[in-house]
């Protein structure tokens, strides 16, 4: 696999995107990346760096913006190549940023071979881990815990500002990415590519953590489900909240033939049926989805939950069709501001 870093000093005042909140549930890194440019241009490098920088309301320093861009791929996928044969087989990429910084944005896109966007479809699942955390929701699991996720919906994710998600470069990466191509034309070349906003620590002082943590249906391998022929499923998952804070950032992440992902949050032993939060698909005339409305969920303010109070995931899937499907995921990717960041 491989990648491409651009790098750009923007005069925006950008602000948002991941991290890991301590939650228990109920049920080799490559080299430090080149910087090759602004990000005009994308792939394969720009023009030099801009010198133009901004000033961050609130702070007094004047940080500079990074788009960091990196490819995993290309790889071929021909008509029809089912998600089922690549589950197994995902397409990785291990890789370090160079200098330590916080993370506000993440924008996942699939492109060919000269840059040019393709269908968000060609995408099942793509995970980003940091290794060096462990996964808040698998106390027996070693992998790293997912700090941006993104479907077939390929949805951009910032996060509120002041706040961000901190990588230094002893931090090892890696991308897993399931490819598919439910649709009758070859695509040849095909990348995932996702995009880091960040900014420099040394150049943006006063930022709170964000920490962030993927509430999914099987937290630990996240395994998709399988949903029979014909079949109206609704499946949840409840977790305990273990540390409180501020929940700003939630990413619905839903597969063909799913319905909708919802959050509920219920205080201490106080019962709750009412999600604060539902996202609907909107689906194609062969129940691939499109769309999920409203997503992301986004409170600047941040939604407060306490140590003891339980939040549960809600995913549901309709499989139309006459086969299995075996290939179902339902998640959030959700971003916490614990009490000492706020």
């Amino acid at each position: 696999m491989n990648f491409t870093i651009l790098h750009s000093k923007w005069p925006s005042a950008v602000a948002l995107l991941p991290a890991i909140l301590f939650i228990g549930c109920t049920q080799g890194p490559g080299g430090a990346p080149a910087f090759l440019g602004n990000s005009s241009g994308i792939p394969g490098g720009g023009s030099t760096n801009a010198s133009n920088n901004s000033t961050l309301p609130g702070f007094p320093s004047q940080p500079s913006v990074q788009k960091l861009i990196y490819h995993v791929g290309p790889t071929d996928l021909l008509a029809g190549q089912a998600v089922d044969a690549m589950l197994e087989k995902p397409k990785t990429l291990t890789f370090q940023v160079n200098e330590p910084v916080w993370v506000i944005g993440f924008e996942p896109k699939i492109i060919d071979s000269d840059g040019n966007a393709l269908p968000g479809k060609l995408l099942h699942k793509a995970i980003v881990f940091n290794k060096h955390e462990p996964n808040p929701m698998c106390a027996s699991g070693n992998g790293g815990n997912p700090f941006a996720v993104a479907t077939s919906t390929l949805t951009k994710v910032e996060l509120p500002e002041g706040f961000g998600y901190p990588l230094v470069p002893e931090d090892p990466l890696e991308a897993k990415v399931v490819f598919q191509n439910p649709t009758s034309q070859d695509y040849l070349g095909v990348s995932f590519s996702f995009e880091l906003t960040t900014i420099p620590m040394e150049k943006a002082k006063g930022y709170g953590d964000l920490k962030a943590i993927l509430l999914d249906t099987d937290p630990c391998d996240h395994k998709p489900l399988s949903i029979e022929p014909g079949a109206f499923v609704e499946k949840s998952n409840t977790f305990s909240v273990l540390e409180g804070g501020h929940l700003m950032v939630a990413n619905g992440l839903l597969s063909d033939y799913g319905v909708a992902v919802s959050l509920t949050h219920q205080e201490g032993n106080k019962p709750s049926l009412i999600p604060f939060w539902r996202a609907e698909a909107k689906l194609d005339e062969s129940h691939q989805i499109i769309e999920l409305t409203p997503n992301p969920f986004i409170d600047p303010s941040g939604k407060k939950i306490k140590q003891g109070d339980k939040l549960t995931l809600g995913v549901s899937f309709d499989n139309f069709s006459d086969d299995w499907h075996n290939a179902a995921t339902g998640a959030a990717m959700v971003y916490v501001a614990p009490e000492e960041s706020l």
